[in-house]
């Protein structure tokens, strides 16, 4: 073994190497061209690998949930099929909801139909501003 990486080895690698170094240098190139024409065919991904069958129940669900809202991202979206949204109650239990998702740190941006805005044109002095749709937050006001 101390033979094999003794001053006479790394001598005959070196020699091999300067003796070979047009055809080393044309290999490089070559490999390199080939290389780079595939970089059109690069993809980078930014999701996690699927390590689990196809076939996995939590694996359909995911998929079956991917094709309903589409991809994944950083936004959640809460509906509710509910035609009585409007009553006072459920109205003032909803806007507790909003609040109190409104105060984790996590979450950026609530809107629901107690914070919808529209711009609004003012005459004296012209400009506009965003004003709420509701004006006093509960449903008596649509």
């Amino acid at each position: 073994m101390h033979k094999i990486f003794s001053f006479g080895f790394w001598n005959s690698i070196a020699r091999l190497i300067l003796r070979n170094r047009i055809i080393i240098i044309i290999l490089i190139s070559v490999a390199t061209f080939l290389l780079s024409t595939q970089w059109k065919n690069m993809r980078f991904s930014y999701t996690e690998a699927n390590l689990m069958p196809d076939d996995h129940p939590i694996n359909i669900n995911y998929n079956d949930f991917l094709n309903k809202f589409g991809e994944e991202g950083n936004l959640i979206l809460l509906g509710v099929q509910d035609s009585s949204i409007f009553t006072p109650e459920k109205f003032k239990a909803w806007n507790e909801l909003t609040k109190k998702l409104t105060s984790y740190p996590e979450v950026d941006h609530i809107i629901s139909p107690a914070s919808l805005q529209e711009l609004k044109k003012f005459e004296d002095p012209k400009r506009f501003e965003m004003v709420p749709v509701l004006e006093s937050s509960s449903p008596d006001s649509l």
